[in-house]
């Protein structure tokens, strides 16, 4: 693998999945050989304690940090004024410097809502451009719920030389609404070792006060509207008047944290609910492998790693029934959905797998099987291919 390219886009320890997805699959396209820098923000706050753990974890890699107030966590609204100065200034500073020191064959956008930077950069340069669909705001135009003019950023994906949706519901959608073909599919990946069935570790009950046989319901994921976390908070009430001893997880942090702590208040399930706050990825099977039912309750996802984390973890999951769950599960196979916002049938879903652990176990074991061809490793060889042809367009300029 054989390529030069800078990327901008998120990494760990930026809270969030697609931090996760791009720093696993930016670094496998290094330890492979290609030469790949990316530019990423960061905060004072993350960056306290261990400081650029990420970067210094994966040495193969080229990591040049600029700093922004806080993390753009809602890409389908319009982004801070302090963060878009932020990024308006160091990103194409930090990439013309890179074109003379580090003369790429290709810039990537590695999210959407940076597209607008690469793609002037990209023609200043001479330099051939990848807009990768990761989720916001693809997925809120598609459905309807994107409360902005989508034009620019339609432009920008016709505009671009290559675009790599995580979803096949995004290519498919992109062309069918907006006549953009010729989008890519690389599917969401997940590390397949590190999610993987096992007993949970003996300690983590203590650490979340639960009692060794309580049934756990986990909801991961940010504390956003778009996850609707108050959903699967509404289905608890009945949940625990037929299973007392279930405790709900919410493992994650994001602007529903009030209104989430004020509606366990008011409803009186405090003994029924967890909110541990953000858990680094690292932490994360561990709460799987204890969990009887995993829920994620989104209007809109690109391609959930709670999806794939829970299934490859062999979990029983529950889903809303939107575009990116339907593209993965099989209802009543490898997995259940439930009606959007309808937290009563999500209630019985979960009730029916609480009540039944040997379809818990059944569903768990379709899921993994069902991921099978998901591992981290598969998605950096596809990542690696498209970039190789498009460098090479890139050297023919």
């Amino acid at each position: 693998m054989s390529f030069r390219a800078v990327i901008a886009g998120v990494l760990p320890p930026r809270p969030g999945g697609a931090s996760v997805s791009l720093g696993q699959i930016f670094a496998g396209l290094a330890r492979a050989g290609a030469a790949i820098c990316v530019v990423a923000p960061t905060t004072t706050e993350t960056m306290s304690g261990e400081g650029d753990w990420y970067a210094a974890r994966n040495p193969e890699l080229r990591v040049l940090r600029y700093w922004v107030p806080s993390y753009y966590a809602e890409p389908n609204k319009p982004m801070p004024a302090d963060i878009a100065a932020a990024e308006d200034t160091h990103v194409p500073r930090i990439i013309r410097e890179l074109a003379a020191s580090f003369e790429p064959e290709l810039l990537v956008a590695g999210v959407e809502s940076i597209g607008h930077l690469v793609q002037p950069l990209a023609a200043e340069l001479g330099l051939p451009w990848c807009q990768l669909l990761r989720g916001s705001p693809t997925a809120e135009i598609l459905s309807g719920s994107y409360d902005a003019d989508p034009t620019a950023f339609l432009e920008r994906l016709r505009a671009a030389d290559l675009v790599i949706a995580v979803a096949r519901y995004m290519a498919e959608g992109l062309e069918r609404e907006f006549g953009i073909a010729g989008i890519q599919t690389i599917p969401n990946a997940v590390d397949l070792a590190a999610f993987a069935p096992r007993p949970p570790p003996g300690d983590l009950a203590s650490r979340l006060d639960l009692a060794p046989t309580a049934p756990m319901v986990l909801g991961p994921g940010r504390l956003l509207e778009r996850k609707r976390p108050l959903d699967i908070l509404r289905a608890a009430p009945r949940v625990l008047a037929s299973w007392p001893e279930t405790v709900f997880v919410l493992a994650g942090t994001g602007d529903q944290q009030a209104a989430i702590e004020s509606f366990v208040r008011e409803r009186g399930i405090e003994r029924g609910v967890r909110l541990p706050g953000w858990i680094t990825p690292d932490q994360m099977p561990a709460l799987y492998h204890r969990a009887q039912v995993v829920v994620m309750a989104s209007s809109e996802e690109g391609m959930s790693r709670v999806y794939l984390e829970a299934m490859a973890s062999g979990c029983p999951l529950v889903a809303s029934d939107i575009a990116p769950a339907r593209e993965l599960i099989t209802h009543g196979m490898d997995g259940m959905l439930f009606p959007l916002g309808d937290h009563d049938a999500l209630a019985g879903r979960i009730i029916e797998l609480l009540a039944d652990p040997p379809r818990q176990r059944a569903l768990g074991r379709a899921a993994r099987q069902a991921v099978a061809d998901r591992g981290i490793d598969r998605a950096v060889a596809d990542y690696g291919a498209v970039f190789a042809r498009l460098a090479a367009r890139g050297r023919k300029r």
